[in-house]
């Protein structure tokens, strides 16, 4: 029985010892482990340059797209309103002139949709840029992108 309790108990008693020659390395060795490591570690910052430079190239191309788009979209509004304000002067032309020179007695058909155009519709001409890009631009510290 205490034979058995030796096998299924190891001893606490008797030391290990690893017979085992330990065999030093050569300094090449140890050069050669630095290197691989250097070029290991190396190899990865560069690969995280390149995915940086990547995504930063890919943000780079939306804000400009974005920005292109309101910057279009901007300039299709200011010539719609130059062109409303430009009528809106035509009109005035039109009234001062109908003004000095008529009794106001029998109006004429235009008279109408120039008086209204241009006397009451005179807040639609006001221009708004869009700003979205830049604000967001501002606000995320991405400044530098542009």
């Amino acid at each position: 029985m205490e034979q058995d309790r030796n096998l299924v108990e190891p001893s606490l008693n008797k030391p290990t010892v690893n017979l085992e020659k330990h065999k030093s390395k050569e300094w090449k060795t140890y050069v050669l482990e630095f290197i691989m490591i250097f070029l290991a570690v190396s190899l990865g910052f560069v690969a995280e340059e390149l995915r940086e430079n990547r995504n930063e190239s890919r943000l780079e191309r939306e804000f400009a797209e974005v920005l292109y788009n309101e910057r279009l979209s901007d300039s299709v509004q200011v010539s719609e309103i130059l062109n409303l304000r430009r009528k809106r002067e035509d009109d005035l032309t039109y009234l001062a002139a109908f003004f000095k020179d008529s009794l106001l007695t029998n109006l004429p058909r235009e008279f109408y949709p120039k008086f209204t155009t241009s006397l009451y519709l005179s807040n639609s001409f006001t221009f708004e840029p869009k700003e979205g890009i830049l604000t967001q631009l501002r606000n995320s510290g991405s400044s530098q992108v542009l």
